[in-house]
């Protein structure tokens, strides 16, 4: 009965070293960024943002705080980088922290998310 509740429990142990290993070795590949998008207005904005960043390679997940003006982006930095993300925010019309939003892209956002657009 000894070695039975022994191998029950180093089974139990086995599997909870792995799970905590493979948990860790997934989170190894992540990076997060959070990019200043101080052109943002509106729920629109965001959901333009998050739409457009979720379809690239390589981003893992989106948030757009529209309070803050701030977009945070889990990533494989394997796959895709922060200045990539930064042109990505750019192209639908959005200032990235240093890149400004692309004009053509900007002129084209519905005039509730250009700036002042309330």
């Amino acid at each position: 009965m000894k070695s039975i509740i022994l191998v029950l429990v180093s089974l139990i142990m086995s599997f909870a070293f792995t799970s905590c290993a493979s948990s860790s070795a997934a989170n190894a590949s992540s990076d997060e960024v959070v990019i200043k998008t101080e052109t943002i207005q509106c729920g629109m904005c965001k959901d333009r943002i998050e739409t457009s960043l979720s379809e690239q390679k390589g981003i893992k997940s989106v948030t757009v705080d529209v309070d803050k003006k701030e977009t945070t982006v889990v990533f494989n930095p394997k796959k895709i980088n922060p200045d990539a993300i930064k042109k990505a925010i750019a192209a639908v019309g959005y200032d990235a922290d240093d890149v400004e939003a692309e004009s053509g892209a900007y002129n084209d956002l519905p005039t509730c998310c250009q700036k002042g657009g309330h």
